[in-house]
Parts: structure tokens; C-alpha cells; sequence
């Protein structure tokens, strides 16, 4: 009988350590698999956080270009639009919006730097036209019983040009006015033309006193050589000391084509 409990005993005694190696092992199979989740999951949440980071970073710098693209196209966008309108503006104001009362009155107020203030011949401004070939607004300026005094134009800028007497040529056109009723440039170009007119006439002066003389000499010349003759029948088939002025005066103008008009006024001082 003591045998048999000392082999329960044994049994039982085995049966526990059996069942407290086998939790054992258990445990630390399961200690090793939360080891091992832990693991992954820290590698996975490393790995997650890292792309978060990466795609906050290139959405942030996404987001800068797109801000830098977004004040740069504005700037260009205000440049351009700030263009237009003053470009608009100044189109609508001296073309497409000038009446033709603006017109003569431009014209009038440059007209005040150009016209002599001491003369008493009047000009007239003509009534405005627009110009079919370049869609200019023209306005002709006249002088009674002569001719025009000069033509003045809005070109595509929107400034006051003119031709003739405004620029001393027939084929050149130059600003006059800058912008409406601007008349800086008119006085300075007037004063300027006003200059080049003195020194013009003054060197046209100095000509025909010069052909005067040429033209006198022969005369003076003719009528000595026509005195120094004492048959008069000799005298009367000479040469007169009239007809040898025009002959020197149609060989000066024979030599100087230019200076035709001063010419013919030279020899009308020495025939007359």
C-alpha cells in the first residue's frame, strides 16, 4: 500500500513539471512572437512616419512653387494689365475720344508758339479729318491767300506731329506735342526753328547781296564801256548796260539753280 502512494505520488509529481515546462515553453514561444510583432509593427510605423514626412516635405515645396509661380504671374499679370491701361487710356483719350473741337484747340495752342505774334495775317485751322489709309485724325493749318502753313496729325502714340513750317520739310513728319495740350515741345521746337529761319535769312541776305554786286558790276561795266564810245552809231549797236545785267544774271542762275529767287530779287534791285 506505501508502494503504491509513493508511485501516485511520482506520477503526480511528473504530471506537474510536465505541465509547468509545457507552459513554460509556451510562454516564451509567446514572448518571442509579441517580440516579434512589436518589432514589424515599430518598423512599419517607422516606415510610415518616414513617406508622411516625405510627402509633407514635397507638398510643402509643392505648395512654395506653387505660390512663387502664383505671385510671379500676378506681378507679370498687374505688369501687363497696368500696360494695357495705360496704353488704352492714352489711346482713348488723344484718338479714338478727341473731338474736333479738341483738335483745333491742340492745334491753336501749338499754332501760339509757331505764328509771329506781330504780324496781323491771321491763320486758320482747318476742320479735322480722319485719314482713311492710316486711321489718323489730320487737321491742315492755312494762311489766306497763300499757302498752307503746315499739317498736323495724332500719330499711333497719341503725340501731336507736324510737317511744313512745323518741321521745315514737306516729307519728314516731327513731334510736336507730346500729349494734349502739352506745349513744352512746341515752344522749344518753335524757338529752335525760329533760330535755323534767322540764320537762313541771314546767309539768304549775305547771297543776294552778293549776286547784287556780280549783277551791278556787269551793268556798271557795260555802261562805262557804252560811255567810252563816241560815234553814237556805234554806241546805239553796243550792247545795253540793261541787257548786260540779265545776261549775267541768267549765267549766275545757270551756275546756281538753287538760288534762282534770290537771284531774280537781286537783279530786280539793280534794273529797277
Amino acid at each position: 500500500m506505501k508502494r503504491n502512494n509513493t508511485q501516485v505520488k511520482t506520477i503526480i509529481m511528473t504530471m506537474i513539471i510536465t505541465i509547468i515546462i509545457t507552459l513554460s515553453i509556451f510562454y516564451a514561444i509567446g514572448l518571442s512572437n509579441n517580440s516579434e510583432k512589436e518589432s514589424k509593427i515599430n518598423e512599419e510605423s517607422h516606415e510610415l512616419s518616414h513617406q508622411t514626412s516625405y510627402k509633407e516635405v514635397k507638398t510643402n515645396t509643392s505648395s512654395s512653387t506653387t505660390v512663387e509661380k502664383s505671385k510671379s504671374s500676378t506681378i507679370n499679370s498687374s505688369t501687363v494689365k497696368e500696360d494695357d491701361k495705360t496704353t488704352h487710356s492714352t489711346s482713348q483719350q488723344l484718338e479714338k475720344h478727341l473731338t474736333n473741337q479738341q483738335m483745333k484747340e491742340w492745334t491753336h495752342g501749338v499754332m501760339t508758339e509757331f505764328w509771329p505774334r506781330d504780324t496781323e495775317i491771321n491763320y486758320i485751322v482747318e476742320e479735322p479729318y480722319l485719314n482713311s489709309d492710316d486711321n489718323l485724325a489730320y487737321v491742315t493749318v492755312s494762311i489766306p491767300q497763300t499757302d498752307n502753313f503746315g499739317t498736323l496729325r495724332v500719330n499711333s502714340s497719341g503725340q501731336l506731329e507736324g510737317i511744313g513750317n512745323f518741321s521745315g520739310s514737306l516729307v519728314d513728319w516731327v513731334i510736336v506735342s507730346k500729349q494734349y495740350m502739352e506745349l513744352e515741345t512746341a515752344k522749344e521746337l518753335a524757338s529752335k526753328r525760329n533760330q535755323n529761319l534767322e540764320e537762313e535769312a541771314k546767309e539768304r541776305k549775305q547771297k543776294e547781296e552778293s549776286y547784287y554786286n556780280m549783277i551791278y558790276d556787269a551793268r556798271d561795266k557795260q555802261q562805262q564801256y557804252i560811255d567810252s564810245i563816241d560815234n553814237e552809231q556805234v554806241k546805239q549797236s553796243v550792247q545795253t548796260s540793261q541787257s548786260a545785267a540779265f545776261v549775267e544774271a541768267n549765267y549766275l542762275i545757270s551756275e546756281y539753280p538753287e538760288d534762282t529767287d534770290i537771284i531774280k530779287k537781286a537783279l530786280g534791285r539793280v534794273v529797277d
